[in-house]
């Protein structure tokens, strides 16, 4: 009888210490799925503002300072691998995004503020919406094309 308790004592710590290691281990996993999916949803989350601004049919109040911060998040690599976007900053407040024959600049100065886009032989100036409003949507198309193949949902712009 006394050897089955001290038995049955040691089977319940080996069960139990094996059950605090596996609970242990599901929690640092956990743990470190979440630290790895933190950035990748912030990434999504700023290219799906991005995405909402351009979509903007005029220009706004501060909307070339929240355009260039996302960029700034968004990041040059990411900008590349994600959407298929070159960036080149000529200064501090001039953004130029490239990709074959689409062009966007983006200037963000103390006096200026002006976001044109470029797709081909057209141009659509936010200031100017009335003129070649298909360039804004020949570039949206494109940006949701990268998405989709990036696996980026896009929420569509009210």
């Amino acid at each position: 009888m006394l050897f089955q308790d001290f038995v049955g004592s040691i089977i319940g710590a080996v069960i139990g210490s094996f059950l605090a290691t596996i609970g242990s281990v599901l929690v640092w996993l956990i743990i470190e799925k979440l630290k790895k999916s933190k950035p990748k949803r912030i990434l999504k989350r700023n290219i799906n503002k991005l995405y909402e601004e351009f979509a903007k049919k005029k220009i706004e109040p501060f909307m070339t300072i929240r355009m260039s911060t996302l960029i700034e998040d968004i990041g040059k690599k990411k900008l590349m691998t994600k959407l298929k976007l070159t960036l080149q900053e000529t200064r501090d407040t001039l953004y130029v995004l490239m990709y074959e024959d689409i062009g966007v600049t983006i200037i963000n100065g103390a006096t200026q503020h002006e976001i044109t886009i470029r797709y081909g032989k057209l141009s659509y100036n936010y200031e100017k919406p009335e003129e070649n409003p298909e360039c804004l949507q020949k570039f949206l198309k494109f940006y949701e094309e990268q998405c989709k193949l990036e696996k980026i949902k896009l929420k569509k712009p009210k």
